[in-house]
């Protein structure tokens, strides 16, 4: 067994706190190391503190990647400056290990998830009697708006007419994990030439701020109504209260706001992106930029209201199980390295386009006439599960290269594609044709990406929803797949390009993966 050691008082004195094997990787972790040995190299209270520090910090600002690691059937673990011990065998209080002076009260915890109790979330059907101003859970936020309960049990908000002085109501409670959903009955009527709003803010609530006008870096789903282009449901990225923002997400409401009680939902995932529906008839979808995604402390359910009050007779706000399978789901089914002499392809694929071809065991572009090549294969999957994988080789910014799913056959008119460039990547349906497609965009990632030669990509697809990964970490997603690419198409491969005198990258290897 290993031991945390500390020697004081001039080397008379000695503390040691085991640390249990089932525990070592977690405690590994914390301290960013592979193994517990050496990390303590008879060091000194000024080098040992600083590497304390560090490990409390991964505790408080990211748990979610040690939490995996607690033992079975650990409730949770915790630990201070002056102490590090667990929940289960730990030493008596009176042998904790003061490494420095500072105060005691410096501590962390690391709790297991009861995620049915988190799925469970928070509902509130405002039954209770008349509040004006609303109380807790609920709070007044910024410095217009505000909100009271009225005689029929419903939150209603009240609006503000300058969009500098922007408030409304804020939600003492927020997700606990990084995949969440919000869902609301709301009367917003809504109607004439003046631009009106109703605002779910994602951002710090009250609890974590109090009232004041700090709030920053604000994800805001909208209800907007402008004579510009009717009822929508919108995206922003807002970079403080009362500033204007960036639509990143837009789409057609199915039902007019005026006359009308309607059900807004949407789901975050993995804390970036975010899914839109009303009345269960899906909406948009948009991707947030680093700066942008939400975070512990930063999921505040925010609600106001733009030059038209609001009225919402209940409110569910929840955690929830990602939509993205884990990776035992896959099991590979193809594979191609390309090793083998230079010239067509062969090996079962069927290329569209001519100006493509083996080359020093890379399946790349050739010649010099700008345009797309593809190779293609049927899988023989009708479930609508595929997954493509391939090492990138030299991409750039201006010819992207795709890996591509559902193709619907051997002409390939239609699928869903992964474009990667050097510096952005899409998820895109196909129509037209591989040697000159046209791209209908499901998610756009333009800033924030870079795809290095040497890379591997993949490309799920999983019923309805489609993810992009850079070695194994997922940098883009997308819904509402099968209302334009049916579960059906079977065929799934790759393409490559040439664009303004650039060959795009090229793929060194293919695998395709069924979905379980």
């Amino acid at each position: 067994m290993k031991y945390f050691e500390t020697r004081y008082g001039a080397g008379t004195g000695q503390e040691r706190l085991p640390i249990r094997p089932e525990k070592e990787a977690l405690w590994a972790a914390a301290f960013g190391v592979d193994d517990l040995d050496y990390v303590f190299d008879l060091d000194t209270p000024a080098t040992a503190i600083p590497k304390i520090d560090a490990a409390i910090a991964r505790f408080n600002h990211d748990p979610e990647s040690l939490r995996p690691l607690l033992p079975p059937g650990e409730p949770g673990v915790w630990c201070g400056r002056g102490e590090c011990w667990s929940s289960c065998g730990r030493p008596s209080p009176t042998t904790r290990t003061r490494r420095s002076a500072a105060p005691w009260k410096t501590r962390v915890f690391l709790l297991r998830r009861n995620l049915p109790w988190a799925w469970a979330g928070w509902i509130d059907d405002f039954n209770r009697p008349v509040q004006n101003p609303i109380r807790q859970p609920w709070k007044r936020f910024g410095s217009g708006g505000g909100g009271d309960l009225n005689s029929l049990q419903e939150l209603h908000i009240q609006n503000y007419g300058d969009p500098a002085l922007a408030g409304g109501v804020s939600y003492e409670f927020e997700p606990f994990t990084p995949n969440y959903g919000f869902e609301a009955e709301i009367w917003f009527p809504a109607l004439g030439i003046v631009a009106q709003s109703f605002w779910v803010y994602l951002m710090n609530n009250w609890a974590k701020i109090g009232g004041s006008l700090a709030f920053k870096q604000i994800t805001a789903i909208g209800c907007v109504h402008q004579i510009a282009d009717g009822d929508t449901i919108k995206v922003y990225q807002i970079p403080n209260l009362g500033a204007s923002g960036d639509v990143i997400g837009s789409g057609a409401a199915p039902v007019a706001f005026d006359g009308n009680y309607f059900r807004l939902k949407f789901w975050v995932e993995a804390d970036r992106w975010v899914r839109c529906w009303m009345n269960d008839i899906f909406v948009c979808q948009a991707q947030l930029s680093d700066a942008y995604k939400t975070s512990p402390g930063h999921r505040g359910l925010n609600l106001n209201a733009l030059r038209t009050d609001a009225w919402v007779r209940w409110v569910k706000w929840f955690d929830r199980p990602s939509s993205i399978p884990s990776a035992g789901v896959w099991q590979s089914i193809f594979y191609d390295d390309f090793a083998r002499a230079d010239g067509a392809v062969g090996n079962g694929w069927t290329q569209l386009g001519t100006a493509a071809a083996i080359a020093s065991g890379r399946w790349a572009t050739n010649g010099t006439d700008d345009g797309s090549r593809a190779i293609i294969r049927n899988t023989g999957l009708s479930t609508g599960r595929v997954r493509v994988e391939g090492i990138i080789r030299g991409p750039n910014s201006v010819a992207d290269c795709s890996l591509l799913a559902r193709v619907n056959g051997a002409g390939g008119t239609q699928a869903v594609a992964a474009n990667i460039y050097s510096n952005k990547v899409y998820i895109s349906r196909l129509s037209g044709s591989m040697t000159s497609p046209t791209w209908s965009d499901y998610i756009a990632v333009t800033s924030g990406v870079s795809i290095a030669d040497g890379d591997r990509i993949t490309f799920s697809v999983y019923g309805d929803i489609a993810w992009i990964e850079r070695n194994g970490t997922p940098i883009a997603y997308a819904g509402n797949l099968n209302a334009g690419v049916p579960v059906a198409n079977s065929w799934a491969g790759a393409r490559v390009s040439r664009a303004s005198f650039n060959n795009s990258g090229a793929w060194e290897d293919l695998r395709i993966y069924s979905g379980l």
